[in-house]
């Protein structure tokens, strides 16, 4: 009589599953080698709403998650701008930041409702503050910092001189 209780995506699965649809729907023509290049900066799209979610305390179920994501990419495809896109990564992540710009409030009503806590608490990810029950929106956002491009610092502005001193 044992009930098996549903299971999360891990967040390596749920950035698999959102790069394979853009690979498929948007980057099909894209040059294999030019989408290894692209692919650090393509789970981006994934990762930043984690971030943005993450950052306000929020936590949503994968499964919710990924369809969030998934309905943004298909509202793009529908409604995008798609024959002017030069880089198809850049233009995806700029629609999915305008997105939570627009929508992100009501992503963070739905994440702080009860049911998304039941959802979670019933998936062993209840406690928000534990280390050994992070839910995949803190791994997501995690990640998120790992492919975030660096700043690399400023050179000083000093002029180097000619010839070095000898005393």
């Amino acid at each position: 009589m044992s009930q098996e209780r549903p299971k999360q995506q891990a967040p390596r699965e749920i950035i698999d599953d959102i790069l394979n649809v853009v690979r498929n729907q948007f980057c099909a023509d894209m040059p294999n080698a030019e989408w290894w290049k692209a692919k650090r900066f393509t789970k981006r799209i994934v990762t930043w709403p984690a971030a943005w979610l993450d950052e306000r305390g929020a936590a949503l179920p994968s499964k919710r998650f990924k369809v969030i994501i998934l309905e943004i990419l298909n509202t793009v495809k529908l409604h995008g701008d798609t024959a002017n896109v030069q880089f198809w990564p850049g233009y995806l992540l700029h629609c999915v930041q305008q997105h939570f710009r627009i929508h992100g409030e009501e992503y963070l009503t739905e994440a702080k409702a009860i049911s998304s806590k039941a959802d979670l608490a019933m998936m062993g990810l209840a406690a928000r503050d534990s280390e050994a029950n992070d839910s995949p929106i803190s791994a997501l956002a995690k990640a998120n910092e790992v492919l975030k491009p660096r700043r690399h610092p400023k050179k000083p502005a000093g002029r180097k001189p000619a010839q070095m001193d000898l005393l």
